[in-house]
């Protein structure tokens, strides 16, 4: 079976489901077919009600929405590349705690998941380091 997360193959499966559910099988047999919950061919089945076909499209994105919009996505990116000494403290690395601190006083929004800071950390260009936090790539 291909990946839980990919888009493509997800889309394929609701594709299959919807032939068998207009051939008239049953959402509980098109479940086993499919290898999905009855809870999730429930839910196709009312999206195909409700939108048609469009309804099973594949979803542009997976995952949670970032709170911050692209502008200020981007302004962020720019600001973590500077540094943290930068902007007021005696740090010379980022750590994840940081990070959070200086998005929740900046931005005033609180990132409670520790998987969205590596990843903009990795965008702005740092690796990890350790405990020694997050270190420019190249830096040693």
């Amino acid at each position: 079976m291909a990946g839980r997360r990919d888009p493509i193959a997800l889309e394929k499966r609701r594709r299959k489901a919807e032939r068998l559910l207009s051939d008239g099988v049953s959402q509980a047999e098109t479940a086993r077919r499919v290898g999905v919950s009855r809870q999730s061919v429930h839910s196709w089945a009312r999206m195909l009600n409700a939108r048609g076909t469009d309804g099973l499209r594949r979803a542009t994105a997976l995952g949670r929405r970032w709170r911050l919009d692209q502008e200020l996505h981007n302004q962020l990116v720019r600001e973590l590349r500077n540094g943290p000494d930068v902007h007021g403290t005696r740090a010379t690395t980022w750590t994840i705690a940081r990070v959070r601190r200086f998005i929740a006083y900046r931005y005033g929004v609180v990132y409670r998941k520790t998987k969205l800071i590596p990843h903009l950390l990795r965008e702005a260009g740092f690796e990890p380091r350790g405990r020694a936090g997050w270190k420019r790539r190249g830096d040693d």
